[in-house]
């Protein structure tokens, strides 16, 4: 048995936070927002510089671009906040000491807010708690395309198993089983892909499905570590001011050092 509350973890206040509409609708307000003031702000200036719009209609632009921009900036506030402090709560100890002492620590805390959504909805039903993994993480769908699952087969085969029976036992057996593998693979929390790889060894459902496919856990797990790199490597690629990503885009008359001179 181990220390497992998802409702004492801090990762639960992202949960709720997220669902509130000043955080839920923070990242499509910002980018409306900024879009209206690159309207807005070249159309004041165009006046500014022609004189082709009135004093009053010039000082209206001029106060919409600058409400336009305020909003955007207070948005992408609230979208940092959320995604730098609340989805991503400092841990008091690190993965592995965790699990060497499982009644100690809440293992909740070291859920990633993907992870913890899945985790919240499925009331701990293991059916459900994969059903929503599915559903809320579309990058999985990688995975299954790669394995050629059908995934909406898969969706219609968990809903199917919908009841509202719980086992505990079962969701905290894969719980303790993604912990594991995460740390494996040196996360620091549960990631969506580490559930996955544990509900294909726990999930009776999961486990027919790809024996009939002539898969095996192996396989998911494969798919799950090439998935992580691709998206590292995509994250990796966005920090153009890193110093490895600077080198990759070359200098001034670099082409010559390998041409004629």
């Amino acid at each position: 048995m181990f220390n497992f509350d998802l409702k004492e973890a801090r990762i639960f206040q992202a949960v709720r936070w997220e669902r509130y509409p000043a955080f839920r609708f923070a990242k499509p307000l910002k980018k409306l927002f900024l879009v209206l003031f690159i309207f807005s702000f070249p159309v004041f200036i165009y006046g500014f510089l022609t004189d082709a719009l009135t004093l009053k209609t010039q000082k209206i632009f001029l106060g919409l671009s600058i409400i336009f921009l305020v909003l955007s900036l207070i948005n992408w506030l609230k979208e940092s906040f959320l995604n730098s402090k609340l989805k991503k709560p400092q841990l008091k100890v690190k993965i592995n000491e965790a699990e060497r002492s499982l009644e100690e620590h809440n293992l909740a805390e070291f859920l990633s807010l993907e992870a913890a959504k899945a985790v919240w909805k499925s009331e701990n039903n293991l059916s459900k708690l994969f059903y929503y993994l599915l559903s809320d993480n579309p990058e999985l769908n990688f995975i299954f395309n790669r394995a050629l699952l059908s995934l909406k087969e898969i969706k219609k085969i968990l809903k199917a198993h919908f009841t509202p029976q719980q086992n505990l036992a079962e969701v905290q057996r894969t719980i303790l089983e993604s912990l594991k593998i995460a740390q494996k693979k040196g996360h620091q929390r549960i990631e969506p892909g580490d559930i996955l790889t544990a509900l294909a060894k726990h999930d009776l459902i999961f486990k027919k499905i790809l024996i009939d496919s002539n898969l095996k856990v192996e396989d998911i797990e494969n798919l799950t570590w090439w998935l992580e790199d691709l998206e590292e490597r995509i994250e990796e690629s966005k920090r153009f001011w890193e110093w490895k990503n600077l080198i990759k885009r070359g200098t001034l008359a670099k082409e010559w050092t390998a041409g004629y001179t």
